[in-house]
C-alpha cells in the first residue's frame, strides 16, 4: 500500500482550508490528510466510549445507592462535618474537614461503617476503574507502536525525500485497522461488564471477575472492517 491509495477524492474530504494554505506537496498533503484521516476514525471511537462510559456510571451509581446507601446515610445522621485547621492539608484547601462522631462508643461504630463506605464504594466502582485501566493499556501500547513505525521508516536506507512518504503511508494504513480493533475490544468488554451489572455481580472476587477480560481477540474480520472504518 502506498500513496495511490490516497486518492484525489481522499485529499478533498480530509485536508481543511488551513491545510491547503500550509501544505503544498502532494506528498505532505497526503501526510496530513491521512493523519487527519485517522484522527476523526480515533474522535469517532471515543465518542461511542463516551456513551458507554455513561451507561457505567450510571451503573456505579446504582450501585452505590443499593449496597452503599445505608452506612453512608447512617454516617450523616450520626455525625458532623468541621473544618479541621490541623491537618496538613488545611493550607492547600480551606474547605479541608473531617468527620466527628459525638461519642466514643458511636466512634467505634462509625470508624467501622466508614470502612465498609469505602469498601463498597471501591467494589461499585471496580468495572469502570477496570474499563479506565484497559483502554488506557490499549491505546498507550497503540500510540508506541504507531511512533515505532515511524521510526522506523526514517532509520530505513531509502530516499527520504520520495520514498520515507510512502512509507509513513504504509503506518497509517495498517495502523488504521487497529483503532476499530481496540474498539471492538473494549465494546465487547462493555458489554460483558453490563451483564454484570444486570446480573448484580457485585461480591464475586476480583480474581474470579477479571477472567471474562482475558478471551482472545477476536480476527479481524471484513464485517467488523464495514462497522468500525
Amino acid at each position: 500500500m502506498h500513496f495511490n491509495v490516497f486518492s484525489e477524492d481522499f485529499l478533498n474530504k480530509w485536508l481543511t482550508p488551513n491545510d491547503l494554505e500550509n501544505y503544498h506537496s502532494l506528498n505532505d498533503k497526503k501526510i496530513k490528510a491521512g493523519m487527519n484521516w485517522l484522527s476523526a476514525i480515533n474522535t469517532s471511537s471515543y465518542k461511542r466510549y463516551d456513551i458507554m462510559w455513561d451507561k457505567l456510571k450510571e451503573k456505579c451509581t446504582e450501585c452505590m445507592e443499593t449496597n452503599c446507601q445505608r452506612d453512608y446515610d447512617w454516617i450523616r445522621n450520626n455525625s458532623e462535618l468541621i473544618k479541621d485547621d490541623e491537618s496538613p492539608f488545611h493550607k492547600l484547601n480551606e474547605g479541608y474537614k473531617r468527620i466527628k462522631f459525638a461519642n466514643k462508643e458511636i466512634g467505634k461504630e462509625g470508624i467501622e461503617r466508614v470502612k465498609n463506605y469505602h469498601v463498597c464504594k471501591k467494589k461499585c466502582y471496580e468495572k469502570i476503574n477496570l474499563m479506565n485501566s484497559i483502554l488506557s493499556r490499549k491505546y498507550s501500547s497503540f500510540s508506541y507502536d504507531f511512533s515505532v513505525c515511524f521510526v522506523l521508516c526514517r532509520g530505513k536506507p531509502i530516499d527520504k525525500e520520495n520514498v520515507l512518504s510512502d512509507c509513513y503511508s504504509d503506518c497509517m494504513i495498517k495502523f488504521s485497522y487497529q483503532l476499530p480493533q481496540i474498539e471492538y475490544y473494549i465494546t465487547t468488554i462493555f458489554e460483558q461488564m453490563m451483564k454484570e451489572y444486570e446480573k448484580s455481580m457485585f461480591e464475586i472476587p476480583k480474581a474470579d471477575m477479571m477472567h471474562p477480560y482475558r478471551f482472545r481477540e477476536r480476527e479481524f474480520t471484513p464485517d467488523l472492517w464495514n462497522k468500525y472504518l
